[in-house]
C-alpha cells in the first residue's frame, strides 16, 4: 500500500504561538489534521508536523507494508530526515530520534521538499488553527 504523508508547521513570532498540521493520503481515504503547541519556533512546529503525522500512521495501520512518500516544505527537515544536515538543537534532537524512529516502521519511505504552493491544505489548516487563537 502506498501513503503519502504532507505535514507543515508554523509559529507567529519565533517563538510564538505555534501550530502543525498533517494530511495523510491514503489509496481510499484523506486525513487532515492539526494541533496548537503552545509557544514554540517554527523549526519545532515543522518538526512536531512530520512526528504527528508518522504517530497517526504508525498508531491506526500495519505499517510494514505501506511505501510512504513524505513531502513537506521545510528544507531543513527534508535535510535533516536525510542526513544532509545535522541536528545540532538539543530541542529538535529527540524529535529527529522519534521521526527516524517511526520511520523504521515502515516498509519504505522517501522524503522530498516542494514549495509551499504544493502545500496549500497543511499551511492552510496551520493558519486556521493559529488565527483561532486570536
Amino acid at each position: 500500500m502506498k501513503a503519502v504523508l504532507r505535514f507543515d508547521g508554523g509559529s507567529r513570532g519565533n517563538p510564538g504561538p505555534s501550530a502543525c498540521a498533517y494530511k495523510i493520503d491514503y489509496e481510499e481515504k484523506v486525513k487532515i489534521k492539526g494541533k496548537h503547541l503552545g509557544i514554540e519556533t517554527n523549526n519545532f512546529a515543522e518538526w512536531m508536523g512530520l512526528v504527528s503525522g508518522l504517530e497517526d500512521i504508525v498508531s491506526s495501520e500495519d505499517t510494514k507494508n505501506i511505501n510512504l512518500e513524505i513531502i513537506a516544505d521545510s528544507e531543513l527537515v527534508v535535510r535533516q530526515v536525510l542526513g544532509i544536515y545535522k541536528v545540532k538543537s538539543p530541542k529538535l534532537a529527540p524529535l529527529h530520534m522519534r521521526a527516524m524512529n517511526l520511520l523504521s516502521k515502515f516498509k519504505s519511505y522517501k522524503i522530498r521538499h516542494e514549495t509551499r504552493k504544493h502545500n496549500k491544505e497543511c499551511d492552510f489548516k496551520v493558519n486556521e488553527i493559529l488565527d483561532s487563537l486570536q
